[in-house]
């Protein structure tokens, strides 16, 4: 009942909280550390950390389909800003991994000031092949 109404509260649909958390659990288990917060419209992508001896065996691509295809059934937009705080060797790597599933950066004419996450992957985007 608590959870329900804090969910409410948060504007957040507890059955797709539910299935979110399902999926960090997923790469937890598979070693992958991610924080990830979802609301009404968005889901936001704070950390995705890959352990340094499984790089490179594609558990952040099958974490990025997955968390797209999540995103996609909902109609939420994904948002996220690349960093090296976790890791990775160049925020220029990340942001060419991440515009790989469609993302877009979040400067110029085009910018959405309902965010200040720097990369934008909006429901329905082409998926590069990867």
């Amino acid at each position: 009942m608590i959870f329900n109404l804090l969910c409410e509260k948060l504007h957040v649909n507890p059955e797709a909280e539910a299935e979110l958390e399902k999926l960090t659990s997923k790469w937890k288990a598979n070693g992958v550390d991610t924080w990830v917060f979802l609301d009404d419209n968005d889901i936001t992508l704070s950390k995705i950390k890959i352990p340094p001896e499984m790089r490179g065996l594609g558990l952040g691509t099958q974490v990025m389909r997955e968390l797209i295809d999540f995103a996609n059934k909902r109609n939420l937009r994904i948002l996220l800003t690349p960093s090296t705080a976790f890791g990775a060797s160049s925020v220029g790597r990340l942001e060419k991994f991440y515009s790989r599933f469609g993302f877009k950066k979040n400067t110029g004419r085009s910018r959405d000031f309902t965010t200040r996450e720097t990369m934008i992957w909006t429901p329905s985007t082409p998926i590069q092949a990867i």
